[in-house]
């Protein structure tokens, strides 16, 4: 449900974060200090850091190879497999 939420908001703030949470009835204290903890915050910096090296810009993004296929082109991922299996789509 609450990925769902997040998924369906336009854009995810320090404000929407917790009424978004407490609507689909997490506890946002235990939620904000679960998240708070040095190995989540080290976790997500370091997928931040990756993902900038990488040039990715959103979620979600695919890598078959060296091609980075972004967004959910569903045809561009499969059409990239294919090529990396070296098999005409």
């Amino acid at each position: 449900d609450l990925h769902q939420r997040f998924m369906a908001e336009k854009a995810l703030t320090s404000a929407s974060l917790p009424r978004l949470m407490q609507i689909s009835g997490v506890n946002t204290a235990a939620a904000t200090k679960a998240g708070a903890q040095d190995a989540v915050t080290k976790q997500l910096n370091d997928a931040k850091i990756l993902a900038q090296q990488l040039g990715v810009q959103g979620t979600p993004a695919f890598f078959v190879g060296d091609v980075m296929i972004p967004g959910a082109d569903m045809e561009a991922l499969s059409a990239a497999i294919a090529a990396a299996k070296g098999k005409k789509v």
